[in-house]
């Protein structure tokens, strides 16, 4: 049972990384854009930023 929750807090905190990591950088295009004209293309490079950037810091928690 303890196991369990061990788990469980586990897949909450990665869940949480990933969609802290591309909040931020979703959050770093947001304040770009307020300097520059609007940039679709730049919105998707600043997402797949963050979706890379939340999965390796996933990794590093998984398999430290």
């Amino acid at each position: 049972m303890k196991n369990n929750f061990y788990y469980f807090s586990l897949l909450g905190q990665l869940g949480l990384i990933i969609i802290i990591n591309i909040g931020v950088c979703v959050g770093i295009y947001k304040i770009v854009e307020k300097f520059t004209k609007k940039n679709t293309f730049l919105f998707i490079v600043f997402l797949i930023l963050g979706i890379a950037s939340g999965f390796y810091s996933a990794y590093k928690l998984l398999f430290k």
